[in-house]
């Protein structure tokens, strides 16, 4: 999802032929991933196959990211993707500690609003006072 300012959508003409610009670019983003897993199953298929096989519910864009980086050798590839389900597993979600719980609870913090160089709003930042 993309936002745009009131000036980005005045230099493209308007708010509709903005909108339009994003959504023709959106599709071409969609279009090229789907190109790019098409080219990954026909010159990968087997390896590809093998992990589609052992992780039903994963989708495909994510699979091939671990053959990607293991230069589609699916044993490698699927080591690696079930080290990142363990770690995920006893990872997330992030457990809060103690001092965590008992700044949060003190409510010694305020968010700090950043601004781009136009003066539009681009993240919150939380910062805490002395305990």
């Amino acid at each position: 999802i993309r936002i745009m300012s009131g000036d980005d959508i005045q230099d493209k003409g308007g708010y509709w032929k903005g909108t339009q610009k994003i959504q023709n670019e959106d599709m071409l983003l969609l279009s090229a991933r789907r190109q790019s897993i098409i080219e990954v199953q026909e010159t990968h298929g087997a390896q590809l196959k093998a992990m589609q096989v052992r992780f039903r519910t994963t989708s495909n864009h994510e699979l091939i990211r671990f053959l990607k980086v293991r230069n589609f050798d699916d044993s490698k590839a699927i080591s690696m993707y079930e080290d990142h389900l363990k770690w995920r597993k006893e990872n997330l979600p992030v457990r809060q500690e103690s001092k965590v719980n008992r700044l949060l609870s003190s409510r010694k913090f305020y968010l700090l609003e950043d601004l781009d160089g136009a003066g539009r709003k681009t993240r919150n930042t939380l910062c805490f006072t002395k305990i």
